[in-house]
């Protein structure tokens, strides 16, 4: 019973081996669509149109040759320039040979479209920034205390001179983190514009955060700015307190006098309620939460 059974199985997986075999041998036409890539261009030239991109192609073999194309590694349309340096506009047919995958086991039935535009202009280079393309949802409390940065900043460009010089940077992909509650580094790939050439790939993007508080600053000293060599300032009080909002780490780090608190004797001049509130200068990612007292008092002396 169980040689039945095996023999069975012998038979009918032969039966679908062979009906494979025989379909494969058939003929059949299949249609695709593959990028084009132009080589072997003028010196110091570089693509800034190809219309359009990419090249559809009916084509007729034998179903097993025709596998190739739907699981096989994707192929591209070369379009070789070596002898049509000063042509603008080309037949598609005229450049298979150039792509012998094409014809060796397999009949073109057509490509579309007939024509392809391409134009080339003078090569030009320049040193263009990276912007990070980072969105960052944080975890309550916590916050950016430092710029997002990558590493390199800048990188060198390459491409067709009209098109490169109107850029000005080059992205990272979108890259969005959530919950965030510790500094990072991280690896952004960049974004190649069409027709632009780079030797960079990926760069590393980071930043800080940390932990958003509150802290009392007592004892900061207000500056006079731009009294007058024959009068004075006077003012009640000389210092002031200041709550400030941002990293912990950060707030620790700093001191009263690292704050600057300053009144500047030409707003003083057109005042005239006798009171005026200091301007205090911060760092990035710092933010005044409170001034006691947030007016001073002031009398103008001259000597």
């Amino acid at each position: 019973m169980k040689s039945k059974v095996i023999s069975i199985i012998t038979v009918f997986v032969f039966s679908i081996l062979l009906w494979v075999f025989v379909s494969l041998s058939d003929e059949y036409s299949s249609q695709f669509s593959v990028p084009i890539v132009i080589k072997n261009l003028p010196e110091n030239s570089k693509v800034s149109l190809v219309e359009p991109s990419r090249v559809n192609i009916l084509i007729k073999g034998k179903g097993w040759q025709l596998l190739q194309f739907d699981f096989g590694k994707e192929k591209n349309y070369v379009i070789d320039l070596k002898k049509h340096s000063n042509v603008n506009t080309i037949l598609t047919r005229n450049f298979l040979s150039n792509n012998n995958w094409l014809t060796t086991n397999t009949q073109v039935i057509s490509l579309e479209p007939e024509l392809i535009k391409i134009k080339t202009e003078k090569a030009f280079s320049k040193k263009a920034k990276i912007f990070p393309d980072i969105i960052l949802l944080f975890k309550e409390n916590y916050g950016l205390v430092s710029d997002v940065s990558c590493n390199p900043d800048s990188i060198q460009i390459f491409g067709p001179w009209s098109k490169t010089l109107l850029i000005e940077e080059i992205k990272t992909e979108k890259v969005k983190l959530t919950n965030v509650e510790s500094s990072q580094n991280i690896l952004a790939k960049l974004v190649k514009p069409n027709f632009i050439n780079f030797n960079l790939d990926e760069v590393e993007v980071k930043f800080e955060v940390e932990k958003i508080v509150d802290k009392l600053f007592e004892n900061v000293k207000i500056q006079k700015l731009n009294v007058p060599f024959n009068k004075d300032l006077i003012l009640s009080p000389a210092s002031i307190s200041i709550v400030l909002k941002g990293g912990i780490q950060k707030l620790a780090l700093m001191k009263s006098d690292d704050i600057k608190a300053s009144i500047d004797y030409n707003q003083v001049i057109y005042d005239s309620l006798g009171v005026i509130e200091p301007k205090i200068n911060l760092q990035k990612y710092f933010e005044v939460i409170d001034v006691l007292p947030n007016k001073i008092k002031y009398i103008i002396k001259q000597y």
